[in-house]
C-alpha cells in the first residue's frame, strides 16, 4: 500500500511499527532485556525500509498472545514490583499503563498521518 511507506518525515507504517516494538520491549520481562529484533524494525530506518503491513500483523499478533499468557500468570501482587523502567513508572503496573498511553500516542499520529494521506475520518464510538 502507497500509504505505508509514503511522506516526507515518518510514515504511517513507521510509527505502526515503532508503537508495536516498544509496547512489546516495554512489557519484556527485565531478565530478557534487551529483548531481542523480532520485527527487523530500527527507529532510524527510512520509509523505504519498514516492514510490511503482514510481518507487522503478525508481529501484533505474537505480543498479544505473549502478553495475554504473561499477564494471566502474574498474581496481583507482581505488579506492585519495583519496573526496571524507572523513567516509566515506580512499579510493573504503573510501566503497563505507561505503555498503554505511549500507544496511544502513536496511534494518534497514525490517524493523523492517514488523515493527511487522504482517509476517512475514523470513527470513535
Amino acid at each position: 500500500d502507497d500509504v505505508w511507506q509514503a511522506g516526507k518525515g515518518p510514515s504511517v507504517g513507521h510509527w505502526a511499527c515503532h508503537a508495536a516494538i516498544w509496547v512489546d520491549r516495554y512489557n519484556e520481562p527485565v531478565s530478557a532485556w534487551p529483548p531481542p529484533d523480532r520485527l527487523g524494525f530500527d527507529d532510524s530506518a527510512s520509509n523505504e525500509q519498514i516492514p510490511s503491513q503482514q510481518k507487522l500483523i503478525l508481529y501484533i499478533e505474537t505480543i498479544r498472545c505473549e502478553m495475554r499468557q504473561r499477564l494471566e500468570e502474574k498474581s496481583d501482587d507482581w505488579f506492585f514490583e519495583p519496573t526496571a523502567f524507572g523513567h516509566t513508572a515506580t512499579n510493573r503496573l504503573g510501566a503497563y499503563i505507561y505503555s498503554l498511553r505511549h500507544l496511544l500516542y502513536h496511534t494518534g499520529e497514525v490517524s493523523m498521518a492517514l488523515r493527511m494521506q487522504g482517509a476517512d475520518e475514523t470513527s470513535w464510538h
